[in-house]
């Protein structure tokens, strides 16, 4: 008796150890974004992205075309730019969850096109 109590406890708990963690699903949410260049002359750029798929190519109108898609909330993307002395500085990351156990039915990608029209690093 007190073997299968401790059993079902155990159970219980790998059940909550192994729920507490996972990522919630919902529905697809698709949106594009831009961000215009300004008057930099140059532009460091950071892609933080923990996971997903994400897409990297040139010939962007503006400094950035981006076209987003995930289905968990809290990994809608978020985009910063300022530009300070003509030096422009560009963040685009997923915050949100970044442990856990992700299901094989999650979407997070990302089609980034930057500009060819000034230096990036």
């Amino acid at each position: 008796m007190k073997l299968s109590r401790l059993f079902c406890s155990l159970a219980i708990l790998a059940i909550l150890l192994l729920t507490s963690g996972c990522v919630e699903v919902g529905d697809l949410q698709t949106e594009s974004r831009s961000v215009d260049l300004g008057d930099a002359d140059s532009v460091d750029v950071e892609l933080d992205m923990s996971s997903g798929e994400m897409n990297i190519a040139g010939g962007a109108d503006e400094l950035l075309n981006a076209d987003f898609r995930y289905n968990v909330a809290a990994w809608k993307p978020e985009i910063k730019y300022n530009v300070r002395g003509g030096q422009g500085k560009l963040i685009v990351r997923q915050p949100g969850v970044r442990d856990g156990i992700i299901g094989g039915n999650v979407r997070n990608e990302w089609d980034l096109r930057l500009t060819d029209d000034v230096a990036m690093t």
